[in-house]
């Protein structure tokens, strides 16, 4: 069972979804864009591409992986498996 690190969502360090075309794109908190490692484990998470202001940990071993606003305003969570059986 991996070790869980609590995160901030939008304080700590991660990666932010912008829309480019048809796609996304995914650029890291601290400047420059998303490897193809994080892009293949960003891409597992299954955002919904209806949410908005995305924020991605950038651990993957955060027990929020995601967050991001649906299209009735809520914000939504993404937690990581472990931290869903704990609770």
């Amino acid at each position: 069972m991996p070790r869980l690190r609590r995160v901030e969502p939008y304080v700590s360090p991660g990666f932010t979804r912008l829309r480019r075309g048809r796609g996304f794109a995914y650029v890291h908190s601290g400047g420059g864009a998303a490897g193809r490692a994080e892009r293949t484990r960003i891409a597992d998470l299954a955002i919904p591409p209806a949410w908005e202001d995305v924020w991605i940990s950038d651990s993957p071993n955060a027990h929020i992986l995601a967050v991001g606003v649906d299209a009735a305003g809520r914000r939504q969570y993404l937690y990581h498996p472990v931290w869903r059986e704990q609770q």
